[in-house]
């Protein structure tokens, strides 16, 4: 979900209430936190809530390459905006742009829900599973709408 800079002040000034006000360090990290808007538009918005704080925003690729402690690999993201780089054990290294998730999204919710519509559609499905998906959501007249010169 993408939110606007007054919707992100929205949910700042809702929950600021419930983060104590002597915090000196946030890490944030989010899909996009890499480009130069997003770290400082975020990162201005975090240092007016957290004044005293050191403030660090990244990609959410660099939180995952965090989460090896240390550890050298390959570090992958599948999901909406799936992406990958090598972690030396100090820094990512990127071999491929991050396309975000209107061309990556491999593994997300979408890419699987328009795979399910387009076996469906193009009747690649199962006919058993076909019809328990047509009863389970009232498809019968989109079923025999879409393809009537396919097989059954």
């Amino acid at each position: 979900m993408l939110l606007s800079d007054v919707e992100i002040e929205t949910v700042f000034q809702e929950v600021k209430k419930d983060i104590p006000q002597c915090v000196s360090k946030v890490e944030f990290f989010c899909a996009g936190g890499n480009h130069e808007e997003s770290k400082s538009g975020l990162g201005n918005l975090f240092q007016k809530h957290f004044p005293k704080a050191k403030i660090f925003v990244a990609d959410d690729l660099e939180m995952a390459a965090r989460s090896t402690r240390g550890l050298p690999g390959v570090v992958c993201i599948l999901g909406t905006g799936s992406n990958s780089c090598f972690f030396d054990g100090v820094q990512t290294h990127k071999r491929l742009p991050d396309l975000g998730y209107h061309v990556m999204d491999e593994g997300s919710g979408n890419y699987f829900g328009r795979e399910l519509l387009r076996s469906y559609a193009y009747r690649y499905m199962p006919v058993d599973l076909r019809k328990i998906f047509e009863d389970q959501y009232d498809l019968q007249y989109l079923g025999k709408r879409t393809l009537s010169w396919g097989q059954p």
